[in-house]
């Protein structure tokens, strides 16, 4: 094994957009390269592999949004790459499953009880690039052991099941990598160890909730369908990604800002005498799901202090009712 090596991962971001040049933005971008730095340094801590481990981005692919990002591993001459025989099992049973049979078989020989780790890789390399193979099976697999009735599935060793179940549920590590899915700015992530992604890990709208853990959900009580009364402010009215306003909501001591979307025939130039106003809204929930903030239908808005409560008509102070 090989004392410094390194090798790539990919990862794509697909932009929300249907265009077949769809963009990302670069402070989007950056946030969740930044989180899959932190999420591969976890999971290189979940391989027990010993050594220094970084990750850079190398380059960023004209025509594409594709980052590589180059792994490396720094072991320490003549270091052993794992403190016990268990560890480097449980390492290849995820990247190499002929390979690990051979470990099991090597190390329950009892003529080699006397042997070492460092025997059986003098014999059987292994190559810390695999390290990339490592990491992207956990990603793809991550989803299943959420839920701590997967851990004991014997799909994976019942040590790294649990440490994933911890990264998901108390150390929420996918929350930053996977922010531009949440956050409605990227359709779909996917990582690959393979340059033209072959085969890939890929999330998206349909499966990213499986990465998050169960405390992560946005404002749980607002039901898809449902009308709220609210108390808020407006503090932007945007028209570049469509026509909607900016609610800023307070619920249980934690802001929220809400994308907020005109009435019927209206837009957000009908809205302007409320802007950085105190306002009271009637609104229909929208939303796909609980990891994502969810959006707002207005069917009512008054202002708040000393003002009544009615439609944007100024000579009308009856609330309408919606069924």
């Amino acid at each position: 094994m090989t004392d410094n090596s390194e090798s790539y991962l990919f990862i794509k971001y697909k932009g929300a957009s249907n265009s077949k040049n769809c963009t990302v933005d670069l402070s989007d971008l950056g946030e969740s390269l930044v989180g899959f730095d932190k999420l591969i340094k976890e999971l290189f801590r979940v391989s027990r592999i010993r050594g220094e481990f970084s990750v850079q981005a190398t380059s960023y692919r004209s025509g594409s949004i594709v980052v590589d990002l180059l792994l490396e591993v720094k072991t320490l001459f003549e270091q052993l790459p794992f403190d016990n025989p268990q560890d480097l099992i449980d390492f290849l049973s995820v990247v190499d499953g002929a390979l690990c049979q051979q470990a099991v078989s090597f190390f329950q020989d009892l003529r080699n009880s006397s042997k070492s780790i460092y025997d059986f890789l003098s014999t059987h390399p292994v190559e810390l690039s695999t390290l990339t193979l490592f990491i992207s099976v956990l990603i793809g697999n991550a989803g299943r052991y959420k839920e701590n009735k997967n851990i004991n599935d014997e799909e994976m060793p019942v040590r790294i099941a649990r440490e994933i179940n911890k990264l998901i549920q108390k150390k929420h590590a996918f929350k930053l990598a996977l922010r531009p899915i949440i956050e409605d700015k990227a359709s779909s992530i996917s990582i690959s160890t393979n340059k033209d992604f072959k085969n890939p890990v890929v999330i998206n709208h349909n499966n990213f909730q499986e990465y998050l853990g169960d405390d992560e959900k946005i404002l749980e009580h607002f039901i898809n369908g449902q009308f709220h009364t609210l108390d808020g402010e407006i503090t932007s009215l945007k028209g570049t990604r469509g026509d909607s306003l900016t609610f800023n909501y307070v619920y249980k001591s934690k802001t929220y800002n809400l994308d907020l979307y005109p009435q019927e025939g209206s837009s957000t130039k009908n809205y302007i005498n409320y802007y950085k106003e105190k306002v009271v809204i009637e609104a229909e929930v929208i939303r796909s799901s609980f990891y994502k903030k969810p959006k707002l239908k207005l069917h009512v808005i008054g202002y708040k202090q000393g003002k009544l409560f009615g439609s944007t008509n100024k000579n009308s102070n009856k609330v309408e009712k919606k069924s």
